[in-house]
């Protein structure tokens, strides 16, 4: 296919199938939303987490003012937690909320009473749904695919309890949480496929934790789980993006086997050491460094840092985790000038440029 076929949709479906492409795209996969695009759109957070028709502006944004290949809703990781009873507070312009209280005091009570929403009914995960409803059209009039996202189904589990808690319980006695990784698989297949039939085109499968988990405790106990998520969403016709935001290199050959379209690698680890771990056959996304580069630097080093990420290995560029809410739009838009300057460096790169 020819540089000037290739759709925004073109190249990062190439990527996935890991066929060749003019450049490296550079979509919006992870979390776009930042205060220079609230100021620019004049959606603002946290009206823009809560509001469907905001929600759509503000990620929309992405592409129309920093040029983003690709849409991405919602902007939290919470929103299965809120329809299960999780409160979140200090909601503000600038800055994610926190968790404000738990819903279940214990993985046993989890199991016992969490019961799965009606993604139309949930409010955040209906909200959600509009503002994927509003994208679509906008993203097929312009060849741009849109991502959903959904957290893990086996770390869904340390997310409807405290965290310490949890972890604490799993020490103990993983064999506790069979009975809450039934209603969290079944949680997050659900709510993937709302939003597969509301029209995304790819599942940002959200695993970031997983790195603090030994190798051998996920085979045995999460392995199946999120692999079982991943084979229904893919069955549903969406590409499946994993995304490990903590070390993902003790668990790396676990993720590979998951079954996934692609893996999202962090900054905290080297493009060229997963490259030469996972070989020629598995898409790798990232790694720019979303803080001490896309933050605190300019877009010259933005664009060095980009070079040599698409030179280690990556097949989709983009930053190591979600785009901070004070990322300068000037370094967004240096991020994706560094695809067009030297995305045909890539590895799936045919030649052409763009």
């Amino acid at each position: 296919m020819s540089s000037e076929e290739m759709t925004y949709r073109d190249r990062l479906f190439a990527a996935f199938e890991r066929d060749t492409y003019d450049r490296v795209p550079c979509p919006g996969v992870t979390q776009t939303g930042t205060v220079d695009l609230m100021e620019a759109s004049g959606a603002y957070w946290p009206d823009a987490h809560r509001d469907a028709e905001k929600m759509a502006k503000l990620a929309w944004a992405a592409y129309e003012h920093a040029g983003l290949e690709g849409i991405r809703v919602p902007f939290i990781i919470y929103t299965e937690a809120l329809a299960v009873g999780v409160e979140l507070h200090k909601w503000a312009k600038d800055n994610m909320p926190m968790v404000k209280k738990y819903p279940f005091s214990s993985i046993e009570e989890a199991a016992e009473k969490l019961e799965v929403p009606d993604p139309e009914k949930a409010e955040s995960m209906r909200v959600v749904l509009d503002a994927i409803r509003i994208l679509r059209p906008k993203c097929d009039a312009e060849k741009l695919p849109l991502t959903g996202h959904a957290v893990g189904a086996f770390l869904l589990a340390f997310g409807v309890v405290d965290f310490m808690k949890a972890m604490i319980a799993f020490k103990k006695d993983p064999e506790s949480f069979k009975g809450v990784w039934e209603k969290t698989r079944e949680l997050a297949i659900t709510w993937s496929e709302a939003m597969i039939d509301a029209g995304v085109d790819i599942v940002f499968y959200n695993c970031a934790a997983l790195g603090n988990f030994r190798p051998d405790d996920y085979e045995k106990y999460g392995f199946s789980v999120d692999r079982e998520c991943i084979r229904k969403i893919k069955e549903k016709g969406a590409y499946v993006l994993v995304h490990v935001c903590s070390d993902i290199r003790p668990v790396l050959d676990q993720v590979v086997k998951l079954g996934a379209d692609a893996i999202s690698v962090s900054e905290v680890v080297k493009m060229s050491e997963i490259r030469e771990r996972v070989g020629d056959d598995v898409t790798l996304m990232g790694n720019v460094n979303q803080v001490f580069t896309l933050i605190k630097r300019g877009p010259e080093e933005v664009m060095a840092e980009a070079k040599a990420c698409i030179e280690a290995g990556t097949d989709i560029l983009a930053p190591g985790c979600g785009f901070g809410p004070k990322t300068p739009l000037a370094n967004m838009r240096a991020m994706v000038e560094a695809a067009k300057k030297y995305g045909h460096l890539a590895r799936l790169a045919s030649g052409g440029s763009a």
